[in-house]
């Protein structure tokens, strides 16, 4: 079952609309063209957003290429 959204006063307390222009800003890529980024529906699909960020951020930083099959450009 989807969690609800997070409230008006959460979103605006966390200042969403600014953090979304300024990843949006350091985007390359389609990306960039977006107007606004979603909030994940879940706990637990944040946990595997973050899961992977880290994942992908420790390949970066080994120097290892990005498994990036599959990923439409």
């Amino acid at each position: 079952m989807a969690e609800p959204p997070p409230p008006a006063k959460t979103i605006s307390d966390l200042e969403w609309d600014r953090v979304v222009r300024a990843v949006l800003s350091r985007c390359k890529g389609p990306m960039r063209d977006a107007e606004e980024l979603p909030l994940a529906p879940s706990f637990a699909t944040t946990q595997t957003a973050l899961d992977e960020s880290r994942e992908a951020f420790g390949l970066y930083t080994a120097g290892e290429p990005l498994p990036l099959d599959g990923i439409a450009m």
